[in-house]
């Protein structure tokens, strides 16, 4: 069934026949897997669109293959599927955590999902893209020693991915299991931490979210036919907003927003 949502009507006001021929046009000839962040693991959904029915839906990737062994071969060719079937990807995702069950990490029940590994923790802001490099820039100077690595999604926002986040650090524990809740606490005190320190304008939930979804690099956002990119850190200080829509662009594809 369709999901009535904004994403919903941002599809209505910009999806065109000519945007969904540059979708499918990249993803069959130009489409190059992003393999440094591991699939398996990991929720993996898009928001479609079904030409059929001209409607919009949530739905799920990684149901098509083994969660234990999902690779990036098996992320392009359920990719490819979904478009034989009908189903347009405009946006392609994945969890920032790893969990045992991922199909179920969204969902509302008695069993509690379990995380794996450490997983990556977001900053986002996307009030202008020119905000969001000038808070990139400063969280860049200001955890210097962490992990960073900055992602553009394709549209006005540009990702901080906090990589490898050792919750232990910020809960003042050594205890190696640890609770949803917990992990949550940690993040909440990591953006505390942050926010006090510099003036950004980050989204709280964003960065406190375990089971936030994350843009695919590498993948297309739809509705501005940008890729999403990755800035590398040494770029960061001197790149511009008009450098960074460049690097982004596909192939000869107009922009329709």
């Amino acid at each position: 069934m369709g999901i009535k949502s904004p994403w919903v009507k941002l599809s209505k006001k910009h999806v065109s026949d000519e945007l969904i021929t540059h979708v499918i046009q990249f993803y069959t000839s130009q489409y190059s897997v992003d393999r440094s962040v591991p699939l398996k693991f990991r929720n993996i959904k898009g928001f479609f669109y079904d030409g059929s029915t001209n409607k919009f839906y949530w739905k799920s990737l990684h149901n098509l293959a083994n969660k234990r062994t999902f690779t990036p071969e098996k992320l392009v060719d359920a990719i490819q599927m979904s478009i034989n079937k009908g189903f347009v990807p405009l946006r392609l995702f994945y969890s920032s955590t790893q969990w045992l069950e991922p199909r179920r990490m969204g969902h509302r029940t008695d069993y509690t999902p379990v995380m794996i590994g450490d997983g990556i923790v977001v900053l986002e802001s996307d009030k202008s893209l020119s905000q969001s490099l000038e808070d990139a820039r400063k969280v860049s100077n200001f955890l210097s020693d962490y992990n960073l690595r900055f992602v553009y999604t394709g549209n006005k926002s540009i990702h901080i991915w906090i990589m490898d986040f050792d919750d232990k650090k910020w809960l003042n524990t050594s205890c190696d299991l640890l609770t949803n809740q917990a992990q949550w606490l940690a993040r909440k005190n990591l953006f505390e931490y942050i926010t006090k320190e510099i003036d950004s304008k980050f989204d709280h939930q964003t960065t406190i979210d375990i089971r936030r979804m994350i843009p695919m690099i590498g993948t297309l956002n739809g509705f501005t036919l940008r890729k999403v990119t990755e800035i590398p850190q040494d770029l960061i200080g001197r790149i511009t907003e008009h450098e960074i829509i460049q690097m982004s662009a596909v192939g000869n594809m107009d922009n329709p927003l």
